[in-house]
Formats: structure tokens, sequence, C-alpha cells
């Protein structure tokens, strides 16, 4: 486990827990040594303060690397999809941006009608309306 990595410096590493402090078994590997160190041998070690849980997105970035390290084919499928995201991300950015363009080029275009239709109509009425002779 990465939070314990620094305390493992061989295998097996044997580590016990106890009063929320944790000590590593540093002794010859046979069941009375052992025994000795869990009931009271323990006391003569270095006690350490045991390391809190990873947090999720170091969890998951430790997991990403480890797996990109140990299989070059992930890397690249993960590389090439964030190509084409990065790349399709941009098109549809483009593609709205020119959309709401021509929106807001229709609705210039329909106020400019709308004025110039006003204006006739108001040059009209303007001018003075001759009676029959």
């Amino acid at each position: 486990m990465k939070r314990f990595e620094q305390f493992i410096t061989q295998f097996p590493t044997i580590m016990l827990f106890r009063d929320q402090k944790m000590y590593v078994f540093t002794g010859e590997e046979n069941a009375e040594t052992m025994v000795k160190f869990a009931r009271s041998g323990y006391k003569t070690t270095p006690a350490h303060k045991v390391p809190g849980e990873l947090p999720f997105w170091q969890r998951l970035a430790s997991g990403l690397v480890s797996s990109f390290a140990n299989n070059p084919k992930v890397l690249l499928i993960a590389s090439v999809t964030s190509i084409i995201a990065l790349v399709g991300s941009a098109l549809y950015e483009t593609y709205t941006d020119r959309k709401k363009l021509r929106a807001r080029e229709e609705r210039i275009s329909a106020a400019r009608e709308a004025a110039a239709a006003a204006r006739a109509l108001a040059g009209d009425a303007a001018q003075p309306v001759k009676k029959d002779e």
C-alpha cells in the first residue's frame, strides 16, 4: 500500500498496530520472536504515527500512472482519446460561437429591415397628402 511504502524496506515487512501507533518488526522471522514482539517487544522499537489514508484523487492519479507505466498501450489510448476530446471540444466551441454569431447577424439584419420600413412609412407620412384637384 502506498501509504506504508516508506516503512517497507524488505519483504515480508511485519507491522504491529497498537494504540494508534505503528511498530515495524525487525527481528528474526520465527514464531517465537514474532510472538514476543507482539506481546511486549514492540515497546523497545520506535513508534510511528499511522499514515493517513491518501485522498481519492491521489489514489486515482497513482493508479493511472502505474497503469501507464505497466502498459504502453494504455498510455497510447489515453493520449489519443485526450487529443480527440480536446479537438472535439474546440470544434464544438467554434460551431456554437459561429451559430451564435449567425443568430446575432440575423437579428441585426431584421432590425435594420424594420428600421428601414419604419423610415419609409415615416417618410410617406411626412409627405403632404395631395388633394384631388
